[in-house]
């Protein structure tokens, strides 16, 4: 009996999409939440899966991103990427335990060991109604 229960089973999610790979192509980011098209590994092509990002976080990633698609349902007409990672841009320095933002053109913010947040730009624009500086050491 648990055979044939089993056997089913695996028949079943045969039939069920599980987490691919694929390639962003375009991104629509004027939506509230984003929407973009995909070629994915298998060679299929995905038009306005949606782009979920953590609260307070948020980028337009450029063409050729690579990312992992979840199928809701199983279904992969209605994917939802859930990471995205470009080889060619990813900072690849960090240490365990630190962690950076980054732009493609280079541009970061890094927070890394021993309390050092460390940023690398052109411009370093700063918008506030007051700026507060403590210190017990200034260099020049």
């Amino acid at each position: 009996m648990w055979d044939q229960v089993d056997t089913r089973i695996r028949r079943a999610m045969a039939g069920i999409r599980r987490a691919f790979r694929g390639r962003l192509t375009r991104v629509n980011s004027s939506l509230k939440i984003q929407q973009v098209q995909v070629n994915g590994l298998s060679g299929e092509q995905l038009q306005d899966a949606e782009l979920f990002q953590h609260f307070g976080f948020t980028s337009n990633p450029p063409a050729g991103t690579q990312c992992i698609l979840l199928p809701l349902g199983g279904q992969t007409s209605h994917s939802l990427i859930i990471a995205t990672e470009h080889e060619k841009y990813r900072i690849t320095q960090l240490e365990s335990g630190e962690m950076a933002i980054y732009s493609m053109d280079g541009a970061y913010v890094a927070i890394k060991k021993g309390r050092i947040v460390e940023v690398d730009c052109d411009i370093y624009r700063v918008r506030c109604k007051q700026y507060d500086v403590t210190t017990e050491d200034f260099n020049r």
